[in-house]
């Protein structure tokens, strides 16, 4: 009797025989080639198989004849071999993407296809890699773009019939593996606005946006889509509104006051323009705002009293930055109907008179103080970031020698962001110069504790213990010039964590988030050093939120190991694989951060996969082993360490 196959392609690498896992061949090029009998689904002619996967053999018939013998035991009759040819038998085979193919061209039902994504890994066909048969491995890329198109043909037909919860992680899961569409975009917003709100949408609007603008996509028609489904258009103005006159003495017209050297704002309070409570509501968010911008240790606000006179002045940006001393400025407008709040917030650089970031918000009106809290909290959240890019870029083009405090600060950030060892001493030595142009600046001296820690954690210096108690130092140092500055116990927090002192660091962070419950990094940290110390169960939370809070965050390789990490101790092997594996493909990840992925993949069972990352993390850190990764990721419980040890070790990296 002939014996059924049925192979999986989707997911994990299978093979079943009659429903049970066969034995799978270990070459990659007999792998390789069954991939291509299955995908190209006719008898292959063996020459042309020979110069597809052994060109540069001595002996390509020997290896084709080789991979053969290790494929006949796994698939039986299903394998159709001649002198001329190669091919499967369809009778007696099956594959999942065969079976997705006819299910797409058919009327599925909504959980035959949640069944088929639940399959589905967002990394392509891994382990089918050949490096060495560039023909193959451009095939290879051809098969992994039609299944990236079969799966966002599921994404479709699901969000058909998809609702609720469903709907949003659905979107945002076809968003993940079609970034630059307009009709994910579109659809991602539209489930955001549904279950999160208008604020939450207009966040992550903001963050496509900034991703298309990097990678030179046009933005144009995503902002037409988010007008469409908004039902509203976005203001976007060359100078601030006036709607009346005030009078200000002309001897205080002629004062100009000097910039503060850290980044400066006023907000000059929201004009109502028409509806019932959006009077009453535009004070109070101008209150609010300039109450809780002022608390964020990295701006000069000026005084309400002083900002506020000036929206009703016919001065321009560039005159009302100079009579206030500050080198932003903050305006905006409110309207209200029957049942919603619409606010629009400009911020503006004061001297070119351009418009650095815009925002619109829309919310129902039910509960007008709890509305008012959420805008200030979207709106303080975005504002220190925007404003620190500016800073970076403005910097940028200044002469080195000319760059005050701040300046070198935001240069250092950009360079510590990167996590190499070369851009780490770069950050270095603008942070000195920071701190010799201003010893008491509280920021400079906790940047500069991050760069220590980097010094340690990424094995750049040949005296770790040593650039952690400087970590420590330089984070005290900070904190004692400004305890309120969220930065400050955050990078204490995370040297402590590297002298093992887990319960300290946890402490350090809640601190950090004390001070700043929208610090997008103190929230990941918490996660990270929470995976370590025994309470990952009590991560995840905050790893989400910062990723919601900085989808584009430059730690965004580590929000998402972090989540591996946490998922790990959960006894969750292949979802902590599956994200191990997204956290390698972000920008700034380190050697580290392969490691990771590798242990991952080790503990869900894919050991060629494992090694394969293993292989990539010492390519970048040729000396790297698992007393380097053990010192910058100590577990506090020994039984997490062996785990991870065990899986490191199988997966091929040494002990020392």
């Amino acid at each position: 009797m002939d014996l059924h196959v049925h192979i999986r392609l989707l997911g994990q690498f299978e093979v079943l025989i009659e429903d049970v896992p066969a034995g799978l061949p270990q070459s990659i090029k007999a792998r390789a080639l069954l991939l291509y009998l299955i995908l190209t689904g006719k008898p292959q002619r063996r020459d042309l198989l020979c110069n597809l996967l052994w060109e540069k053999t001595s002996d390509p018939k020997a290896g084709l004849r080789w991979a053969l013998t290790k494929l006949r035991p796994v698939l039986k009759q299903a394998l159709v071999t001649n002198h001329q040819t190669v091919s499967l038998d369809h009778t007696l085979y099956s594959s999942d993407i065969t079976s997705l193919n006819q299910v797409l061209q058919g009327n599925a039902t909504y959980l035959t296809l949640q069944r088929f994504e639940d399959c589905i890994y967002p990394e392509y066909l891994t382990g089918f890699d050949c490096q060495q048969s560039p023909v193959y491995q451009l095939w290879l890329e051809s098969q992994r773009t039609e299944i990236r198109r079969l799966h966002i043909q599921i994404f479709k037909k699901i969000l058909v019939s998809a609702d609720g919860d469903a709907a949003l992680s659905y979107a945002r899961k076809w968003f993940a593996i079609d970034s630059y569409s307009i009709d994910s975009a579109k659809c991602l917003l539209q489930a955001q606005i549904r279950e999160e709100g208008i604020v939450s949408a207009q966040m992550n609007l903001d963050n496509i946006r900034a991703r298309w603008r990097e990678s030179g996509f046009d933005e144009n028609e995503l902002l037409c889509v988010w007008r469409v489904i908004t039902a509203e258009k976005l203001q976007q103005r060359n100078h601030l509104s006036i709607t009346e006159l005030d009078v200000i003495p002309d001897s205080q017209l002629s004062t100009v006051l000097v910039l503060p050297e850290k980044p400066s704002l006023a907000v000059l309070g929201f004009q109502s323009i028409v509806g019932e409570y959006a009077g009453v509501f535009a004070q109070g968010l101008t209150v609010d705002l300039t109450s809780s911008l002022s608390r964020l240790g990295g701006l000069f606000v000026s005084s309400l009293a002083s900002s506020s006179r000036f929206a009703r002045m016919d001065l321009t940006p560039r005159e009302i930055g100079r009579l206030l001393g500050v080198a932003y400025l903050i305006s905006g407008t409110t309207q209200s109907s029957d049942n919603q709040l619409r606010v629009t917030v400009n911020l503006i650089e004061a001297n070119n008179e351009s418009i650095v970031w815009s925002d619109s918000y829309t919310l129902g009106k039910e509960d007008i103080f709890h509305l008012q809290d959420e805008i200030v909290r979207a709106i303080v959240s975005r504002i220190e970031p925007e404003i620190e890019y500016a800073e970076y870029k403005r910097a940028q083009e200044k002469d080195p020698v000319n760059l005050n405090a701040w300046e070198n600060y935001h240069l250092a950030i950009w360079n510590a962001f990167r996590f190499t060892a070369p851009n780490t001493e770069i950050a270095y030595n603008y942070l000195q110069r920071a701190i010799v142009l201003d010893e008491g600046f509280c920021r400079a001296h906790a940047a500069l504790s991050f760069v220590h820690f980097s010094r340690a954690f990424l094995n750049s210096h040949n005296e770790p213990n040593k650039e952690i108690q400087r970590a420590k130092l330089t984070a005290r140092r900070s904190i004692e010039l400004d305890n309120k500055d969220a930065m400050g116990h955050w990078s204490l927090g995370r040297a402590l964590f590297l002298e093992k002192e887990h319960d300290l660091a946890m402490a350090s962070i809640a601190t950090s988030l004390k001070a700043n419950s929208n610090y997008a990094q103190g929230h990941y940290a918490h996660g990270f050093i929470g995976a370590h110390a025994g309470v990952a169960d009590q991560t995840i939370t905050g790893l989400d939120k910062a990723i919601r809070l900085s989808p584009f965050d430059p730690l965004l390789f580590a929000m998402k190991s972090s989540r591996a990490l946490s998922l790990v101790s959960q006894g969750n092997y292949e979802e902590a694989a599956r994200w191990g594996g997204l956290a390698t493909q972000e920008t700034n990840a380190h050697y580290h951060i392969y490691a990771i992925a590798a242990a991952c993949f080790e503990l869900s069972g894919d050991h060629e996969q494992a090694k394969k990352y293993i292989a990539q993390a010492k390519q970048k850190h040729p000396n790297y082993n698992q007393k380097i990764f053990f010192r910058s990721f100590p577990y506090k419980e020994r039984c997490e360490k062996e785990r991870f040890s065990s899986a490191l070790s199988n997966a091929g990296l040494s002990e020392k």
